[in-house]
C-alpha cells in the first residue's frame, strides 16, 4: 500500500491510499469516510505543472507544500465518470501508480507522467 495526499478537486483534502488495484480517496460523504476507486475506472493521470497548480490550488498552505519539496511529484487524476482530483505522492509511489496503470489495457497515460528516479 501507497500513501499520497489529495489536495483538491472532487474529493475532500487529505490521505489517500493507493493499492494495486484500487484507490482509497477522502470522501465528502458523512457515512464513509473514504471512498474506494477501481484502478480501471481512472481514465487519465498526469504530472500537474507547477503555473496550474497556483492557478488551482487556493490555499497558501497546500500550495506551500507543493513547492517544498522536490522528491514528491503533484499529479492530476481523471476518472471515467469526469471526477478529478490532484495528489502529491514521493516519486515511487507516483512510478507506481503510473506502471499500474500502463499493465492496464486502454489507459491513457500521459508521456510525461514517468517521474524520473
Amino acid at each position: 500500500m501507497a500513501k499520497f495526499r489529495v489536495l483538491g478537486g472532487d474529493f475532500k483534502t487529505g490521505r489517500g491510499r493507493f493499492t494495486i488495484r484500487n484507490f482509497s480517496l477522502p470522501s465528502f460523504n458523512r457515512k464513509a469516510l473514504f471512498e474506494t476507486v477501481a484502478l480501471k475506472e481512472v481514465f487519465h493521470i498526469s504530472r500537474a505543472p507547477m503555473d496550474m497548480l497556483e492557478v488551482i490550488i487556493k490555499d497558501p498552505e497546500q500550495l506551500k507544500l507543493v513547492r517544498q519539496n522536490p522528491e514528491q511529484t503533484t499529479f492530476i487524476a481523471t476518472l471515467k465518470d469526469k471526477r478529478k482530483f490532484i495528489g502529491i505522492a514521493d516519486k515511487q509511489t507516483f512510478i507506481k501508480l503510473v506502471e499500474a496503470l500502463r499493465s492496464q489495457k486502454d489507459r491513457k497515460v500521459a508521456p510525461n507522467a514517468v517521474a524520473s528516479s
